[in-house]
């Protein structure tokens, strides 16, 4: 009869309709589910008739809520007037309740009152007459209207009703049932229905699950702190659905277990296919290389990006990009962005940098120039060791006077360096944590060594100036003897 025809397919379809709300609406109270039904003792007939009396009700209500005619407009409340005429008549049998029951649920849920549409399920569920295709389709939808409104363990208890009598339930059951045990924190029976409801997909002439199945079946391997699941959870959505959230989450699983080429593997290929439209993501990957020794890749990864204005030109990118040419000893590249980032930064520590390679390249005049740029831009780190490396480069330029000036500065930093250290090292044990003495103990020892190192280069910044002062005597010397030579060269010549 009219139970299995288009009302029950419109049915179906706005309770699937219904699950997305889920989450969405706040749970209100519900018709009590009782602990059995009226029908569960002796069964459920395969098919019933509807008396001859309910059957013109029904095909007229039938028309009105689905009318075959194109353009024709739903008479939901007509339906419902002779609905209520037929639930107070006297000579209506069970069974006739129960198809008016069902069709009440219909009118309710495409009003959106899902209350009164599970009370209209609970109130069909109730008749002893229903039947088998009535009640599988009154559990199923109430699960769903239940679920809707965040009454999972009604939801649950409905769909466990359902699992009882249905034979062979679909992939979409076990999907449904697996998001009631997740909402009620039971993941061990959510992750086994989930399993199975995309086992049967993909066993199937779709070859694949829904992708919000494995992304369920995803969240319940994280809440069980379970990587190696989230991993193959992950290779079948980029197998399936390829995106780049898929290839950054198994990135980060991998990271997680410490499978560093693997990590980098699964960031390069989202990079690879185009994927990237993030500056941060370039950045990402730029590290991920460094860290794996590779920094001329993770520089051409940066220089790339900029050039194809993924990356804007900000001091961050270009300050990474020219650590990573320095590494990869390309000198020339990495001075040309250190010069960009030490206009845009507001430390010192850039202009330092950049001295200490053009220290390197043999350039002493730009070294000092950067080295004093950066030492009055402030906010320097290591300020002795910038200061005894700027006493080096005057050494070469022999402006020893300016060296042992620079080597002065170096010195008074380490010394409040030194002093500030032992002070702490000075404080009780109860408040000075183990990890932290070891750690300031460290510290002291590398600036005391700084310190031998500042002497010894006192002492041969001392040594060189008495070894030139030396050679200029020498040469004073030799200059005078020459003039004395000369002058008596010419006296013997005029006699």
């Amino acid at each position: 009869m009219l139970e299995t025809g288009r009302i029950t397919e419109r049915q179906g379809i706005i309770a699937g309709a219904v699950l997305i709300l889920i989450m969405l609406c706040a749970a209100t109270a519900h018709a009590q589910i009782p602990a059995s039904y009226p029908w569960e003792e002796k069964g459920l007939k395969k098919a019933q008739a509807l008396s001859t009396s309910s059957g013109r009700t029904i095909t007229e209500v039938d028309s009105l809520v689905n009318p075959e005619e194109e353009g024709a407009v739903r008479d939901l409340a007509g339906a419902k007037k002779l609905l209520d005429r037929m639930r107070k008549s006297t000579r209506t049998s069970s069974y006739d309740k129960a198809v008016m029951w069902n069709y009440y649920a219909f009118i309710y849920m495409e009003k959106n009152e899902h209350d009164n549409a599970i009370r209209a399920y609970q109130s069909m569920l109730m008749e002893p007459d229903i039947t088998e295709g009535l009640a599988l389709m009154g559990m199923f939808i109430s699960a769903q209207l239940y679920m809707s409104q965040e009454d999972f363990s009604n939801g649950l208890a409905m769909l466990r009703r359902w699992f009882k009598y249905k034979e062979d339930p679909d992939a979409s059951a076990y999907a449904l049932r697996a998001q009631a045990y997740y909402q009620l924190e039971n993941y061990d029976r959510a992750l086994k229905d989930m399993l199975k409801a995309i086992s049967m997909q993909e066993q199937g002439e779709a070859g694949r699950a829904r992708e919000n199945w494995y992304q369920i079946a995803l969240a319940i391997y994280q809440k069980r702190d379970d990587n190696p699941g989230m991993v193959g959870i992950l290779v079948k959505l980029i197998q399936y659905y390829p995106k780049k959230i898929y290839w950054k989450q198994l990135s980060f699983i991998y990271g997680e277990q410490k499978r560093i080429k693997d990590r980098l593997s699964a960031y390069q290929m989202a990079y690879r296919q185009g994927m990237f439209d993030e500056p941060t993501e370039f950045f990402t990957l730029a590290q991920l290389l460094m860290q794996a020794d590779r920094p001329y890749r993770a520089a051409r990864v940066l220089e790339d990006a900029v050039k194809r204005a993924q990356v804007p030109i900000e001091y961050k990118y270009i300050r990474a990009e020219a650590d990573y040419w320095r590494a990869s000893h390309e000198h020339d590249k990495a001075i040309k962005l250190l010069e960009q980032a030490s206009e845009l930064s507001e430390k010192g520590d850039d202009y330092t940098l950049l001295g200490n390679l053009y220290y390197l390249d043999e350039k002493p005049k730009k070294a000092e120039e950067m080295l004093e740029k950066g030492l009055a831009k402030g906010n320097v780190k290591n300020e002795a060791l910038v200061y005894m490396t700027l006493c080096q480069v005057r050494e070469i330029l022999g402006k020893f006077t300016g060296a042992l000036s620079a080597l002065d500065k170096a010195d008074k930093v380490l010394a409040t360096e030194r002093s500030g250290l032992q002070r702490e090292l000075r404080k009780d044990e109860k408040d000075l944590p183990a990890e932290r003495r070891k750690s300031l103990e460290k510290r002291l020892a590398e600036v005391r060594k700084r310190i031998k190192d500042a002497e010894a280069l006192r002492q041969y910044i001392a040594g060189e100036q008495k070894r030139l002062a030396s050679i200029r005597q020498l040469n004073q010397d030799l200059s005078r003897r020459i003039s004395e030579l000369r002058t008596r060269l010419a006296a013997e010549a005029g006699s």
